[in-house]
């Protein structure tokens, strides 16, 4: 769709050029273009959503979009040249803008630095909630009058994949203020993902966040800019993190109010040229890197009094340069990594491990994990504060394992690896069970598989595995066939019970049905240990799928006629242990008999009963159940509530006619017409423009219908007490096309006249069918309609000529009957009957 110049001056939201108000079930758009507008291109306010994609809204007076307390969602939308924002969000929820452009938006004179904006978003929203987001995604922002993108008030605001260019000399790119407390202001985050800005504003940050709560993820700045100036102090006082963003301009980085900033794998490029400054700002970063470190210029740092920076494992940070004001510190954090290893460099799973520091960090004691490892992540190694660095944490580990103990110590000034070794006796194997797991249940004859192949032992010695069950003992040993040296269970090496004998490579070793106590024994040279699990091999039941048709409703009842047919079908209805199996249809409550079983092991496809309450009444509710049995007895089935009810019967009728003409008499024949149950029916025809046809028991109606487009409609109930006031239609389009006229002499005859003679002059027979009888004669016989038509009678025009007197009638008389002497000689008498439509 394409709209141009439109729009209403001074009439509000009428000013644009398409306006949407309270149209709550989005209308979709595709396509749109709207410019030059007296207003908006799009105006969508009190509740007008809107959908669509692929817009262009340009050169219009004021926005290209306004969007006020509404809904919209639009994928590909370019603005450009439009006298304000290219887009204002205002007190919106619930606003998706997908691969947007905007540019050269907002030179109006007559527009505020606000609306000079390329985007601006003015409360959307205020309170941070689960739903209603307001997210621009893949969204690119250039040559704006104002700023690039500008959020005032606004949280729950998602910027994702957002490009800023060229916009404003003498403003931020980028410029969120929430800086209204509560409640005229907004409480709640924002969220920022991979935001490229380009900017030429040496006087100005290229972002800048005011009070602002904000997760900005994948910064990166180009350009003559003061780089990012944010102040984190916030309504609700939320945190904010910085992650994987390079900080870059003039004045690098600025960071005030932040009562908790988290972030990592932020980089300080050497396009930083000022420091990066911290006040009243409480910091903790991981892996934060300086490229102007490894160069011999490093960035300055510079906290004030009430800041803390916690450095988790930094690059090329120079601490020694930083500024620090007396009350505040640097942290430098580095990760810890203890091994307990044994005489074999070999993890040991579970020691205990006892970790003490000299400074800054409180004592742990924690076990080694399965392989012998203690990872120990961000721990002070030293804290500089406005008199210098302090001396290198040192981190003292005790480590032990059954009454064998050792302790080392090493300097936290980078990450360390520390092994602490533990002389011990040979020790017991340890045993790794992956299946089967403990209180696993499988089908009767289903594949096992066992694998404890992840166990190991401490000192490098051999293995051996044996396996039994309560039932069948050694499960190797009742093994048919021969282990090759490679997959011998003894070995530990896995192994599968129950599989296709048919198939499976031999050895072949089965497991009873019945509940199994399965122990697993692994020995070394010296030691023993064991563990047991329970399984249990049970034949199961079939497993049933149904599908209803009709279906069922959303609480699983089955509610249809008492005179219909149910049909389940049974596609993926399975035996676990393919035993033969059947399904059948049975009912309880009910005073019918489900169909019985015969005898074979048949489960069909389709399942079907047809209900014959013709005569009778259903019970009020009774259940029908699917049942699905093997040959071993074991039975599933699946119930449902069934509700039956007497139906009104569906309005059947056609239409036969000779011609499509208002004179040709019109037939709706209702006998397809059938009650389900035989009750008596009552039928009502009726037309769009002749109203009701006819009310009663007939099935059939004969009658002419007046010229036009007729809805013709059949309605059809019962004499059920229930269904007062209830009933079933059905309609057709039916056209009516406008009759000839009909012309007949009834008198005089053709015989030889008296000049003097008065000779009687009668049209009887003669009239049109889109004409009513009303306005004939009294007298005779006339082609008309009955009742009057329902566009209106139809206006003839009756001439009677004689080929030698000419007009025997006067002018704007229609005589149909007359009296009339004639001139002497032969005389042509001519009737003409003209509706203006035919030829007369």
């Amino acid at each position: 769709m394409t709209v141009r110049d439109s729009g209403d001056p001074g009439q509000g939201q009428h000013e644009a050029g398409v306006s949407i108000r309270s149209s709550f079930f989005a209308p979709t758009f595709e396509g749109l273009e709207v410019s030059g507008s007296v207003g908006p291109g799009v105006h969508s306010t009190s509740g007008g959503a809107m959908q669509g994609s692929d817009w262009f809204l340009h050169n219009n007076t004021k926005q290209g979009i306004i969007v006020d307390r509404a809904t919209v969602a639009i994928e590909g939308m370019h603005l450009s040249d439009n006298g304000y924002s290219g887009a204002h969000v205002l007190d919106a929820r619930r606003i998706d803008f997908w691969n947007l452009t905007a540019e050269n938006n907002g030179a109006s004179t007559t527009a505020s630095a606000e609306e000079q904006a390329g985007l601006y978003y003015e409360e959307s929203n205020d309170v941070e909630s689960s739903s209603g987001d307001v997210r621009c995604w893949s969204c690119t922002v250039t040559g704006s009058t104002g700023h690039g993108i500008l959020a005032v008030n606004s949280v729950d605001l998602w910027l994702e994949n957002v490009q800023l260019e060229d916009n404003a000399l003498n403003l931020p790119a980028l410029e969120i203020d929430n800086g209204d407390t509560m409640p005229a202001g907004a409480s709640g985050r924002i969220h920022i993902t991979n935001l490229h800005v380009e900017a030429e504003s040496p006087s100005q940050p290229a972002v800048k966040l005011h009070r602002a709560a904000v997760h900005l993820d994948g910064l990166t700045m180009a350009g003559n800019h003061t780089g990012l100036d944010w102040r984190g102090d916030n309504n609700g006082q939320f945190a904010s993190s910085l992650n994987n963003s390079v900080f870059s301009g003039t004045d690098c980085a600025v960071f005030d109010g932040h009562a908790s900033l988290g972030g990592h794998s932020n980089r300080i490029s050497t396009n930083c040229t000022g420091g990066i400054t911290f006040t009243n700002s409480q910091v903790n970063w991981s892996t934060l890197t300086d490229d102007r470190g490894a160069s011999g210029s490093p960035t300055v740092l510079d906290l004030d009094a009430s800041s803390t920076l916690h450095l988790h494992r930094p690059v090329d940070v120079a601490y020694a340069s930083a500024v620090i004001a007396s009350g505040a510190q640097i942290d430098v954090a580095w990760d810890l990594t203890v091994w307990v290893v044994n005489n074999f460099s070999n993890g040991i799973p579970g020691a205990y491990v006892n970790v003490t520091y000299d400074a800054f960090e409180p004592a742990l004691t924690h076990p080694a994990s399965m392989i012998g490892q203690l990872f120990l992540p961000d721990f002070i190694g030293q804290q500089w504060t406005s008199t210098g660095g302090s001396s290198y944490n040192v981190a003292n580990i005790d480590c032990g394992y059954f009454g064998v103990s050792n302790s080392t110590s090493t300097i936290l000034d980078q990450d360390r690896v520390v092994y602490c070794h533990l002389p011990l006796a040979n020790q017991a194997p340890f045993i790794f069970w992956s299946t089967p797991e403990d209180g696993a249940v499988f089908p009767s004859g289903a594949e096992v598989f066992f694998n404890a192949s992840d166990s190991w032992d401490l000192d490098n010695d051999s293995m051996t595995f044996k396996w039994r069950s309560s039932l069948d003992d050694d499960i190797v040993a009742g093994c048919s066939g021969v282990f090759s040296s490679n997959d011998d269970p003894a070995g530990g090496a896995p192994f599968l019970a129950n599989g296709d004998s048919s198939t499976q490579n031999p050895p072949y070793c089965q497991l009873s049905d019945g509940i199994h106590e399965i122990t697993l024994q692994v020995c070394d040279i010296a030691h023993c240990v064991a563990e047991t699990r329970t399984i249990e091999l049970v034949n199961f039941a079939p497993v049933l799928a149904v599908d209803f048709e009709p279906a069922l409703n959303p609480w699983s009842e089955l509610i249809m006629p008492q005179t219909g047919t149910v049909t389940i079908n049974t596609t993926g209805t399975y035996d676990p242990e393919d035993d033969d199996f059947a399904c059948l249809i049975a009912f309880s409550g009910y005073n019918r008999q489900g169909p019985g079983w015969s005898n074979a092991w048949d489960c069909p496809e389709t399942l079907s009963y047809t209900f014959d309450h013709v005569d009778d009444d259903p019970p009020a509710s009774f259940t029908l159940t699917v049942q699905a049995w093997d040959n071993v007895g074991n039975n599933a089935t699946y119930s449902v509530p069934v509700m039956l009810y007497n139906e009104i019967p569906e309005p059947v009728f056609t239409v036969n006619r000779s011609s499509s003409a208002s004179e040709a008499l019109v037939t709706l024949d209702g006998g397809a017409t059938v009650d389900p149950e035989g009750d008596a029916l009552s039928i009502t025809y009726t037309s769009s423009l002749d109203g009701v046809l006819q009310v009663g028991s007939a099935l059939v109606w004969e009658g002419h219908l007046s010229r036009g487009v007729h809805t013709i409609t059949m309605e059809v109930t019962d004499d059920r007490a229930e269904h007062a006031n209830q009933s079933k239609s059905n309609s057709i389009l039916l056209t009516v096309d406008n009759a000839e006229p009909v012309a007949v002499i009834a008198s005089p005859p053709a015989q030889t006249f008296d000049s003097s003679e008065l000779i009687s002059f009668s049209a009887n027979g003669s009239g049109d069918y889109d004409a009513a009888c009303s306005t004939f004669p009294a007298e005779g016989e006339w082609v008309c309609a009955e009742v009057e038509p329902a566009t209106g009678s139809e206006f003839l025009v009756v001439t009677w000529t004689s080929n030698l007197d000419g007009r025997l009638t006067p002018e704007g008389e229609d005589w149909l009957l007359f009296e009339e002497r004639l001139t002497a000689g032969n005389h042509l008498i001519t009737l003409s009957v003209d509706d203006g439509i035919h030829n007369p």
